[in-house]
């Protein structure tokens, strides 16, 4: 493992450039980091993964580019829910949570769990992830709606005194219960129409926060279109 972590780590710094660093800088990304585009990690984790053992390497490296990697190449049959408390205890700027819930913690059996467990938290990172999960969630088929309409609850009671980075997730998991449950459309857009503009610092970069109700009569309308034009029997 010493001489696979070595080889992956010298790949890595073979890859950085400093565009790449100074984007992650501007979006809230600290410590050591070689600026490794996420289209060239994609590539490298085909080469290296699944392989469980390399991530938790390279995940211990505590390197902004280790790290996202390590989310891309982890063994997601393997990986154990003690490690994603780990993980997700050590994620500290908001794309590397986002890095670890889509190429890793969604694709595990324990997505659910880890849903309902991190959204409560206060602390905003943690927090981030499992209301990104909730997300996730809301866009498959698998999860009945009664989490969901709990979750519209503790959006709208609780989505402004939430830290900065969680209630951006929050805000996009409104969007995404509304937009993929068709039952569910009407009481997220009554939400929506409730809690009013969310404010969330993006810091240095030019993103901007997604106005809910406005996003949700698109996508509805969208799918109206596709089902005039059959697109709901595809």
């Amino acid at each position: 493992m010493a001489k696979a972590l070595s080889e992956v780590m010298a790949k890595l710094e073979a890859e950085g450039n400093l565009h790449a660093r100074n984007t992650y800088g501007r979006h809230g990304a600290t410590g050591p980091m070689f600026g490794v585009r996420t289209s060239k990690l994609s590539r490298m984790a085909r080469d290296y993964g699944p392989d469980q053992e390399l991530a938790d390497a390279l995940w211990a490296t505590g390197n902004v580019d280790a790290r996202l990697l390590a989310a891309k190449v982890a063994d997601h049959e393997a990986i154990t829910a003690a490690r994603l408390e780990a993980w997700v205890e050590d994620c500290d700027w908001y794309m590397l949570v986002d890095g670890f819930v889509a190429d890793c913690a969604a694709r595990t059996r324990h997505v659910r769990a880890l849903a309902e467990q991190w959204r409560g938290s206060e602390a905003e990172y943690r927090g981030r992830a499992g209301w990104s999960l909730v997300a996730h969630l809301a866009r498959q088929g698998e999860v009945g709606g009664a989490l969901f309409e709990t979750c519209l609850d503790e959006i709208a009671a609780g989505i402004h005194a939430a830290a900065n980075r969680k209630r951006e997730a929050m805000n996009a998991a409104l969007i995404a219960i509304g937009g993929h449950r068709a039952g569910l459309r009407e009481r997220a857009v009554a939400v929506a129409e409730a809690v009013g503009a969310v404010e969330v610092d993006h810091g240095e970069t030019g993103m901007v926060t997604p106005d809910a109700r406005a996003y949700l009569e698109q996508m509805a309308r969208y799918a109206n279109r596709r089902s005039g034009d059959g697109g709901a029997a595809r």
